[in-house]
């Protein structure tokens, strides 16, 4: 007696499709079509990583952020190359992971930038209405030193404090 055990196998699994409520028939064509459009968002290259990372950077640069983390940025730079060469390689996990890389330290080189320029801005405004501003200078040039370090935390903090005592001088001056 042979049994072909192919046959078997489609005749069960017909039959317990049939078999099978439409809730349940539902549920797993949900599943189904979940885990297929997953695979496909994964295996696919990843275009809008690529994008944000290049829109970051670009941020970055425009931010001044050269000046102030030259480090971060090249960084970013740097990432992002390496996700172009990995999309050239057809290694999509390894390209999204480097322009997320990218786009982070972008963002870090341009909220450093962004602080500075913020607290030179109110610098600058308190030595106009020549106010003193000495000792926001000397935080501000610590926030530098922190940028260069590529230390946002603490470029940000001090960078606000920059800020807050040059608008700080500004407000104890009696007006005249």
């Amino acid at each position: 007696m042979n049994i072909d055990l192919t046959a078997c196998l489609e005749l069960g699994s017909s039959l317990y499709w049939q078999m099978m409520n439409r809730t349940h028939k539902l549920r797993a064509l949900t599943l189904l079509v979940a885990t297929g459009t997953g695979l496909v968002a994964c295996a696919g290259a990843p275009v809008q990583d690529m994008s944000n990372a290049r829109q970051t950077i670009r941020a970055a640069h425009e931010a001044g952020a050269m000046d102030y983390s030259p480090d971060n940025l090249r960084a970013a730079d740097k990432s992002l190359q390496n996700a172009k060469q990995a999309i050239d390689l057809r290694k999509y996990q390894e390209a999204r992971r480097e322009a997320r890389a990218a786009t982070r330290s972008a963002a870090a080189a341009r909220n450093m930038a962004l602080a500075i320029a913020s607290a030179q801005s109110a610098i600058e405004n308190a030595r106009l209405k020549n106010f003193p501003a000495d000792q926001a200078e000397a935080v501000l040039k610590q926030a530098i030193a922190a940028a260069a370090q590529g230390d946002e935390e603490k470029t940000i903090e001090l960078a606000l404090k920059a800020r807050a005592l040059a608008e700080k001088g500004e407000a104890e001056r009696p007006q005249q």
